[in-house]
């Protein structure tokens, strides 16, 4: 039902079908031990921002005017007030004075991060209020709160944006190499207001900077402010780009190998701010203090230009493979999406970090040898881009800390990728990666409260798990940027604007069987083979051990264990043959068994190792009373049982067949096994050793050449005594007369000396039957003589069955051999025209007409033969 329900939803939204929000609550409900949500924002809050405190086990929510604190249950233990303020955009610190009207306004969270240092935890809250100014709250009481906005000027403790609108980034690194505290990156967009005095105030306030988590007294300042050139810590804009509207608008942003990233989209170039949108990265060098190795370069994915998330992971085996990746590296990829003209459809893409350092690398090497068209960008202040003799090494010019001549870099070739997957009508709001076994793992948030689930396996594929199956959060409410593991990553923390949800990654116990599970692509899930259940690898016995191979598979269903033949694949149940079972992954380090699954019993036999999998014996269940039926054979299945978990983990159809429940020759010796019929015991059976002499022997018997010329040779159906129609014809008894007829067929057998003879049955049209004595010619020719008898006629002709019995009443086979009982007073009546019409029409029958009536012609017995 669940599939249904949901592959249902998901069309209806590709149709933009608006649903009642009853109808996601029902699929949430189908799988609410996987997705647990508690409902947080009211009104018109909505929430802002995600961290989770991997040590405590709980995470903070940053929501207009509140902060919460939720357990890992997601049981509300705090909540805080942040807001409303009396505030206004066009003074620098309301509190301390402001001589413009003040007006109650929300505030937004910007920033929310948890910041550690010895034995101190803070919360860190950066509002859209106060010029974005940022507080600290003691953890894990959410107490000692403290404010950064007074008696400092704006641009100092400014760190965030001041508009709803306007993105803030940022993230807590190690900075320089001189420092062994962490510092603060921050990225804010200029929020552009149409009131000149705000304009004013917001345009010193940098973009990018380096703040410092000091002390109290020093919290948010600056890192660095040096002379004798005033180097500070941060990058600003232009101003005079800014007032014309020229906006950079930060999306994210992510620490990497002692470098700082923040990804964006802006115009493309500052004379036409309404031009075409394009993306970027810029790298900032922890060891750069001030600034100098500022370097951003264009990110493209197809057509597609327009970035809306992105995010960073060390690739596990598989993509590295697909990268060419050494093993040993510590290199990560950015995945990332991006939207295009339709902001409806995404497109991911993924890039190798190598690569966009590489790019960089070769734009600051233009720059360093003149090329002044990648200095600035008509954002950033230029520097002299001028020619230099000296030599620098790659790391040197990435991680820029003193060659002022050279900073300011500004790319204009881009990184390129193609787009590695696509979504129609789905817009990516967030991702979340981690890594399980050998794959890549994405967690992607969409715009209207859902989550989708991909592996990415390279660079050009990124394959759609569970698609039908995607997870619910809040629909048609998007999902936030911020979605995190808790510290197991067995768990998905996210938000949308009114609910944090708890995802569980995994939900393999959903899957029975090994096919469902492995054809599901997900990543977490593999076959625990011994204990036949579909489990993530950690929770999967014994993989410990030094033989721990094929306990556990994923990847293709066709990597399940599977019993690929059985040798020989039948047995009889008077037989206990010993069999041969192809098992190519069967785990070491345990014992097994064989078990046959009747319908109305099962039976065990104890399984040994072979150089392919196992051996055992089949059992002999003659006295179990099985009904084998007509078909005279039953099949079962075969199961490897493991004795170390007591669980049935492969199985495979096996036949047993019996012999006896074949009653003639032909049905014995012509079917799919080793039956032989005994021809003077007149019986079919698996061992033919003890029949008396007369043996034919199953098509399926394997015997010499030389054989071909014996009994041996004997084989198949076509040597079963029997009766032939072709060969014996019509036959014709007149009533009331004697009569010898003929019938031929083949292999007939020998009397054998003191036993019975032929004999020649027909049965009566009123019942009874009548015998007559067969007299055998040779082995394909048999006279039956029958006696003058009346048969009881009410009709001109009726077919009579012929039964021939030899031996102990044993019945030779008839393929269809009847005799016609006649008589031609009935046939003519009284009418001389058709008794003479019968004896042109049907000359056999010697019908004439004489005293005045229809008779057989024949006074003394004739053989009446038509072939």
């Amino acid at each position: 039902m669940e599939v249904n329900i949901r592959f249902v939803c998901l069309i209806l939204l590709l149709l933009n079908v608006s649903l009642p929000l009853s109808i996601f609550a029902l699929v949430h409900n189908l799988n609410e031990d996987n997705v647990k949500t508690l409902h947080l924002a009211d009104g018109n809050s909505t929430l802002n921002h995600l961290v989770y405190d991997s040590n405590s086990n709980v995470a903070y929510i940053g929501a207009v005017n509140k902060i919460f604190k939720v357990d890992f249950d997601l049981r509300k233990l705090i909540e805080r007030s942040t807001g409303p303020k009396n505030d206004s955009v066009e003074c620098h610190n309301p509190e301390i004075y402001c001589d413009r009207p003040l007006v109650l306004t929300d505030n937004y969270n910007k920033i929310l991060l948890i910041y550690r240092y010895m034995d101190q935890a803070k919360l860190i809250v950066c509002g859209s209020v106060y010029q974005g100014a940022c507080e600290t709250w003691s953890l894990p009481n959410l107490d000692n709160n403290r404010a950064y906005f007074k008696n400092v000027p704006s641009s100092v403790y400014a760190v965030a944006a001041n508009s709803p609108d306007a993105s803030t980034v940022a993230h807590i690194s190690e900075g320089d190499h001189t420092n062994t505290r962490q510092v603060l990156y921050v990225a804010t967009t200029f929020p552009y207001s149409p009131y000149e005095l705000a304009r004013n105030i917001r345009v010193h306030v940098p973009a990018l900077s380096t703040r410092k988590l000091l002390h109290e007294d020093e919290m948010f300042d600056f890192q660095e402010i040096s002379e004798p050139y005033n180097d500070i810590s941060y990058k600003k804009l232009k101003e005079e780009v800014l007032q014309k509207g020229f906006i950079i608008n930060y999306v994210t942003g992510f620490p990497s190998d002692g470098f700082s990233y923040f990804l964006t989209t802006q115009p493309k170039t500052v004379t036409d701010i309404q031009s075409e949108t394009i993306s970027k990265i810029v790298q900032i060098c922890h060891n750069d203090t001030k600034y100098f190795s500022y370097v951003d370069v264009p990110l493209e994915c197809g057509k597609y230009k327009i970035l809306t998330t992105a995010n960073i992971v060390k690739p596990s085996v598989i993509l590295q493979k697909a990268l060419n990746i050494p093993k040993e590296s510590s290199q990560k990829v950015i995945v990332a999406a991006f939207s295009g003209e339709n902001q409806h459809n995404t497109a991911l893409c993924v890039y190798k970090m190598e690569d966009i350092r590489t790019e960089m690398y070769k734009t600051i090497q233009q720059c360093y040898k003149g090329n002044k068209t990648v200095n600035g960008g008509g954002y950033l202040k230029t520097s002299d881009c001028s020619p230099s003799s000296n030599m620098f090494s790659r790391e040197q010019l990435l991680c820029n800390t003193q060659l002022r001549s050279y900073i300011n870099i500004v790319g204009l070739t881009p990184v390129k990728a193609e787009p590695a997957i696509m979504f129609h009508n789905i817009s990516i709001t967030s991702i979340a990666l981690t890594t399980t076994t050998d794959f890549t793992v994405g967690f992607l948030g969409t715009g209207h409260g859902h989550i989708e689930k991909v592996v990415i396996k390279s660079d050009r594929q990124i394959v759609h798990y569970e698609r039908h199956k995607d997870i619910i959060v809040d629909h048609g409410s998007q999902i936030k940027q911020d979605m995190v593991f808790d510290r197991t990553s067995n768990y998905l923390f996210a938000i949308s604007e009114r609910k944090i949800a708890r995802i569980k990654v995994e939900n393999c116990n959903q899957y029975s069987t090994c096919f469902d599970c492995l054809s599901s692509l997900n990543p977490y899930c593999g076959w625990c083979t011994l204990e036949n259940r579909c489990s993530v690898k950690s929770s999967c016995r014994h993989l410990d051990l030094e033989h721990n191979t094929n306990r556990w598979t994923n990847g293709k269903a066709t990597n399940c264990i599977a019993i690929s033949n059985v040798s020989p694949p039948e047995a009889s149940v008077t037989e206990a043959n010993k069999l041969y079972l192809t098992i190519l992954d069967l785990p070491f380090g345990s014992n097994y068994s064989c078990i046959f699954i009747f319908n109305e019993f099962q039976q065990t036999v104890p399984a040994s190792r072979w150089s392919y999998g196992l051996q055992c014996e089949s059992p002999n269940i003659t006295g179990r009373g099985i009904n084998f039926g007509p078909s005279g054979h039953q099949v079962v299945s075969l199961a490897i049982n493991s004795l170390e978990t007591g669980k049935i983990f492969v199985t495979k159809n096996f036949t047993f067949y019996n012999c006896s429940s074949y009653t003639s020759c032909s049905k014995c010796v012509d079917n799919s096994w080793t039956c032989d019929w005994c021809i003077y015991d007149n019986k079919c059976t698996f061992d033919s050793i003890g029949c008396s002499p007369g043996i034919i022997y199953s098509k399926n018997d394997t015997f010499n050449e030389t054989d071909r010329y014996t009994d041996k040779g004997k084989q198949g159906p076509l040597h079963c005594p029997r009766l032939d129609q072709g060969e014996t014809g019509n036959l014709y008894i007149p009533n009331n007369r004697e009569q010898i007829i003929t019938v031929r067929g083949y292999n007939f057998p020998m009397l054998v000396e003191n036993g019975k003879g032929y004999r020649c049955i027909i049965m009566k049209k009123n019942g009874g039957s009548i015998t007559a004595k067969g007299d055998m010619i040779n082995r394909g020719m048999i006279l039956c003589r029958f006696r003058a008898t009346d048969y009881g006629l009410s009709e001109g002709m009726y077919n009579a069955s012929l039964r021939v019995e030899w031996g102990t009443d044993i019945p030779l086979e008839n393929d269809g051999v009847t005799v016609s009982i006649y008589s031609c007073e009935i046939l003519a009546g009284d009418d001389c025209s058709k008794c003479k019409s019968l004896s042109y029409t049907a000359a056999q029958l010697k019908c004439q007409w004489c005293d005045e009536q229809c008779k057989y012609s024949n006074s003394t017995t004739t053989f009446l033969h038509h072939r």
